[in-house]
This record gives structure tokens, C-alpha cells and sequence, in this order.
């Protein structure tokens, strides 16, 4: 997988630039804590230990575990449990995921919806994984998240603008439209912001990279980690015939198992946007 190349732009200045006077939200203190404990390769019931420091984030961590995307082989019980079954990448991914979810603004999303919004993040999010399950197994996680939090960056444009604000309530458009309207009227786009969200919150540079070329479509054709969150993008947005399709065309699926996919990623989305709320 191509990684995200950083520019020599720091994070803090890439975010003025797009959110002016608005400081990016601070992650809680025990995610803070566990996110640097697994970059330090601590011992993962340690880290554990601290989540369970958490009630509603020890919640939200199992539902997710124990969701279709992630497909464990068992009903995982406990926060140790579900670290040991998870693993640093995948717990890294769980982490950032609800961190970033009830970090972000719950007012002025486009549309008006705040359930609305997380649960169409949240179908793209299962249904990338379920694909990279068997397109890209060893970076199942990073594409949950990296679907899931594609649009992050919309919620605090709009509370940081506005003119953004006003240009996503009057937005009926395809996603792939919006990013051009945005472009036009505000020099930049939410993916330019979601990159520099994710620079700052020093997101590993494969889940940057996946968030940055979700509405890319050069360079697809050599690289799958890009397909899938091209394609992933599409879903809630595009003709479903259309996303059928580009699943056969790009990851081998039989349109009866693409539809038995988006099937199950919606039925999933409907417990995953509920621990967001």
C-alpha cells in the first residue's frame, strides 16, 4: 500500500488555514493514554486496563469488536479480551474510531443529521472491511476506520465557516460533487481538512493515506488499499448498480456476494452509528 507522502507543511498550519480561530478537539485523556502506551509497545492488558478506566468507551470498544466488520470467532466478553483478540493495529483502530466520533461536532453536519450522517459513515466503514477481508486482509482495520472517518472533517468545517455551513444544508448533490463545489468556493475541500485533522491527531500514515485519496481517481488501478476507499466512498451515494459493478470489476465480487455485502454492512451499521450517538 502507498503511504501518505507529508508535505513540509506542519499539521497545525495546514489546519489554520482551513478551520481559522477553531481548535481541533483534544482526544480524552484514558484514549490519549492507550494510543500512546500501544505506540510504545506496552503490553496490551496494560493498555487495556486503562480503557476499562472508561465506562462508555469499554462499551463502545466491545460493540465494535464484537461487530461484523471486525468478525471475531467468538463473542469477545471483555476489554482485555477484545485487546489480546484485536491486537495493536486493529484496538489502534477501534481507539482512534470512537475517539475521533465524539471528539467532532454533532451540530451543522451537511444534511442536518447527526444519526443520518454517522450511520452512512458507518455502513462505508463495515462494508470496506468486509471487502478488504479478502482484497486486503492485513489492513482490514485501517480500512474500518479510514471509511468511517473519510468525512470527519464536515461537522467542524461547518461549525468553523459560515459559508460551509450554508453550502452543505443546501447540498443535494453526489459526495464526489460536493468535494468540486467546495473546491470552488473555498479553495479547499473536507478530504484537504480531514488530512491535516489526521496529521495533527498524528493518525498512522496508512490510515492518513486511505482518508486522503477516498474521492481519488487516479491511481486505483495498482494499488487496492485506494479501491477500497474509492469504493467505499461510493456507497450511500452512487446507483447501487454502479457499486456492484466496481466491487466485481476491482475485487472479484460476484454481484450476488457484493449484495449479500452491503446487506449485512447495513444491518451492522445499525448497532455501530448507535455507540456514536
Amino acid at each position: 500500500m502507498k503511504l501518505f507522502r507529508r508535505t513540509e507543511t506542519s499539521p497545525e498550519a495546514s489546519l489554520a488555514a482551513v478551520l481559522g480561530d477553531v481548535d481541533l478537539p483534544t482526544f480524552p485523556n484514558v484514549v490519549v493514554t492507550a494510543l500512546d502506551m500501544l505506540a510504545a509497545q506496552a503490553d496490551l492488558a496494560a493498555v487495556a486496563d486503562v480503557v476499562v478506566a472508561d465506562p462508555g468507551l469499554s462499551v463502545r470498544l466491545l460493540r465494535l469488536a464484537n461487530s461484523s466488520a471486525f468478525a471475531p470467532r467468538m463473542p469477545i466478553s471483555s476489554v482485555q479480551r477484545a485487546a489480546v483478540m484485536m491486537g495493536r493495529n486493529q484496538l489502534e483502530s477501534v481507539l482512534i474510531s470512537t475517539a475521533v466520533v465524539k471528539s467532532v461536532p454533532s451540530t451543522g453536519i451537511p444534511g442536518g443529521d447527526s444519526g443520518a450522517f454517522w450511520h452512512t459513515a458507518a455502513v462505508r466503514a463495515s462494508a470496506a472491511a468486509m471487502v478488504a477481508g479478502g482484497a486486503d486482509p492485513a489492513h482490514r482495520s485501517e480500512h474500518f476506520t479510514a471509511a468511517l472517518l473519510q468525512d470527519m472533517a464536515q461537522p467542524l468545517l461547518a461549525a468553523a465557516h459560515d459559508s460551509y455551513r450554508d453550502l452543505g444544508a443546501g447540498w443535494h448533490g453526489a459526495h464526489d460533487g460536493m468535494v468540486d463545489a467546495e473546491s470552488d468556493r473555498m479553495g479547499w475541500s473536507h478530504v484537504d481538512a480531514a488530512v491535516a485533522m489526521g496529521r495533527r491527531w498524528e493518525f498512522p500514515d496508512t490510515l492518513i493515506s486511505l482518508i486522503s485519496v477516498h474521492h481519488d481517481d487516479a491511481g486505483h488501478d495498482h494499488d487496492v488499499g485506494h479501491r477500497i476507499a474509492r469504493w467505499a466512498s461510493l456507497l450511500g451515494d452512487t446507483d447501487s448498480d454502479e457499486v456492484v459493478d466496481l466491487a466485481g470489476e476491482w475485487f472479484g465480487l460476484r454481484p450476488p456476494a457484493v449484495i449479500d455485502l452491503l446487506d449485512a454492512a447495513a444491518t451492522d451499521a445499525d448497532a455501530i452509528a448507535l455507540m456514536f450517538r
